[in-house]
């Protein structure tokens, strides 16, 4: 029996979804953002100034949001039939466009990033017309997502058309709409009669870390490709590496295949604070390819070591506060212990970043290497029984 081309969207929310998987679909609509993410780090390996800084924060938002709304979407409502397999396609191609765009995104190529970002919205607004059109009982928290994005999507269409900085000012209000259209009180109200389906969800943000992780090798293998390196960059390499290995481990160790409480604040906190772990995750990747590439007997450059320790102090205090929303992170032994394990990380992450201005690349590697790995070890000890015995039993 042949399957039919055009199925209506269909629910999959709840406990009843949570076996569900990430389809091939999903899998092919991320590399595109691998590109996005990796031009995104450009931005900042060449200038990492505060002004170049605060551009690379403002063009990664609406990039990451693209890619929050079509996942939710396909969390809450996904039916894999044509119809929909053709409007991820063309979000696809408006995606490559925001990344051939997003290097001089609210300069030169503003026009074509905002416009871009435009067509991924409203190919999303359109994904949730037909969710209205077919499921009834989805209509009130659809309409309220149709008209705020669709308006903040027309917003973007017309900042296209403004002068500088008046374009800047309106696309700053299309965020802070397209953010506060989910984070209303009516649509908090109403997303709790349809919850998220719990597995599938952190697994499609453990994916999304995944290729903000991966831009950490592409840009470090890149920058080294065809160089004859000293031992010394090796060795800082090595360390470095370590902290990567170890940011992987406590992420993924405590945080994708946990449950989340979707009835109150703890699942917008979970969300929302992947948003500055992404961020910093990336701008680590920048950091790490910098230090590395550190002559023999020289000292790294302040901006690049404020950068380094300071997105790794940003992705350790994330890991700690999302962990801290997960549904059973209260049953482990101690968690608040664990907690101020990775606030203390941060902290003395933070401070070595700000006074170590004179300490050779290595030795800075090595402190924060240390620091991780403290934390990955204090991770495993305060690991509950359960889970070590559910990992045994796997293997």
């Amino acid at each position: 029996m042949k399957r039919p081309l055009i199925i209506p969207p269909l629910f999959h929310t709840g406990d009843a979804e949570e076996i569900r998987k990430a389809t091939w679909l999903e899998l092919f609509f991320d590399l595109v953002y691998v590109a996005a993410v990796i031009e995104l780090g450009y931005i900042l390996t060449d200038d990492v100034t505060p002004s170049g800084i605060l551009n690379f924060i403002a063009l990664f938002i609406p990039i990451w949001w693209s890619w929050v709304g079509t996942t939710f979407y396909a969390n809450r409502f996904d039916s894999d039939d044509v119809l929909h397999r053709l409007l991820v396609f063309i979000q696809i191609f408006a995606i490559s466009s925001l990344a051939i765009n997003v290097y001089k995104g609210l300069t030169d190529t503003f026009v074509g990033f905002a416009l871009s970002y435009a067509v991924v919205r409203l190919i999303l607004v359109l994904m949730y017309y037909r969710v209205y059109r077919s499921l009834p009982r989805a209509r009130p928290l659809v309409r309220r997502y149709m008209t705020g994005f669709g308006i903040a999507a027309g917003l973007w269409v017309l900042a296209a058309f403004l002068p500088h900085p008046v374009r800047l000012f309106v696309a700053l209000l299309s965020i802070a709409i397209d953010f506060y259209t989910p984070l209303s009180p009516r649509s908090q109200e109403l997303q709790r009669s349809l919850p998220p389906s719990p597995h599938h969800l952190p697994e499609r943000f453990g994916l999304f870390t995944i290729i903000v992780l991966g831009e950490l090798f592409l840009k470090v293998v890149r920058e080294l490709a065809g160089q004859i390196s000293p031992l010394s960059s090796w060795l800082t390499g090595i360390c470095l590496f370590i902290v990567a290995i170890s940011l992987w481990w406590l992420y993924f160790e405590n945080i994708p295949e946990s449950k989340i409480r979707w009835a109150g604040r703890s699942a917008l906190v979970w969300l929302y604070t992947h948003l500055p772990l992404h961020i910093a995750l990336t701008a680590f990747g920048v950091g790490f390819a910098k230090l590395v590439l550190v002559a023999e007997g020289e000292l790294v450059k302040d901006a690049y070591r404020l950068l380094l320790f300071g997105a790794v102090a940003v992705g350790l205090l994330s890991i700690g506060i999302i962990e801290r929303a997960i549904y059973d992170y209260e049953k482990r032994e101690h968690p608040w212990m664990e907690f101020g394990l990775r606030v203390g990380g941060a902290l003395i992450i933070a401070v070595v970043g700000l006074v170590g201005g004179n300490l050779p690349p290595l030795v800075l590697a090595a402190i924060v290497a240390g620091v991780l790995l403290v934390q990955v070890v204090g991770n495993i000890y305060f690991a509950p029984e359960e889970a070590a015995e559910g990992h045994s039993h796997a293997a």
